[in-house]
C-alpha cells in the first residue's frame, strides 16, 4: 500500500500557508512537489522565488517614492475621528484642514480658457507652433528686409 505525502508551503512568517490562505496554496506550488523526496527541491525552490518577491517588493518601493517625489504628492495623515466640516453659508472666511493646515480648495470653476493677461502669449504659441504659420512668418520677416524682398526695393 502506498502512502502520499503532500508538502504544505511554508510562507516568509513560518505559518502554513494553507492556514493563511488556502487558494493561494495550490497554485504556489511547483509542479511535481507532491511526495516524499520533494522536500529539499521545494526548500531551494522557496527561497529563489522569496528573493525575487523581495527584490520587486524593493523595486516598487523605489518605484512609489520616486513617483512621489517628482511629481510632489506627500500623503495626507488621517485625523483621528474621522473628517468633520462645518457647513455655514455665512461664513467669510476659509476654514482650514486640520491635517495640513492650509485652507481647504475653492468650489470656483473658470471654463474660459485664456485671461486678459494670457491672451496674447497662448494665442501666438498656439498659432506659431503650426509649421505653417511658422513658415509664413519667417517668409513675411524676409519681405520687410529691403535687400531679400521679392516684390522690390520700394521706399515709402
Amino acid at each position: 500500500m502506498d502512502t502520499v505525502v503532500e508538502v504544505a508551503p511554508l510562507h516568509d512568517d513560518g505559518l502554513d500557508l494553507e492556514e493563511q490562505d488556502p487558494k493561494r496554496a495550490a497554485f504556489n506550488q511547483p509542479k511535481g512537489v507532491q511526495g516524499i523526496g520533494a522536500l529539499p527541491h521545494y526548500h531551494s525552490w522557496i527561497q529563489e522565488h522569496t528573493t525575487q518577491n523581495q527584490a520587486w517588493r524593493s523595486f516598487k518601493e523605489g518605484y512609489h517614492k520616486a513617483r512621489k517625489f517628482v511629481l510632489r504628492i506627500q500623503d495626507i495623515p488621517p485625523t483621528k475621528d474621522g473628517r468633520h466640516i462645518d457647513l455655514d453659508a455665512s461664513r467669510k472666511t476659509t476654514l482650514l484642514d486640520e491635517r495640513t493646515n492650509k485652507a481647504y480648495i475653492t468650489n470656483y470653476i473658470r471654463s474660459s480658457r485664456y485671461t486678459a493677461w494670457n491672451f496674447v502669449p497662448r494665442q501666438l504659441f498656439a498659432q506659431f507652433s503650426k509649421l505653417a504659420n511658422f513658415y509664413f512668418l519667417c517668409v513675411s520677416i524676409l519681405q520687410m528686409i529691403p535687400g531679400l524682398s521679392t516684390t522690390g526695393s520700394e521706399c515709402l
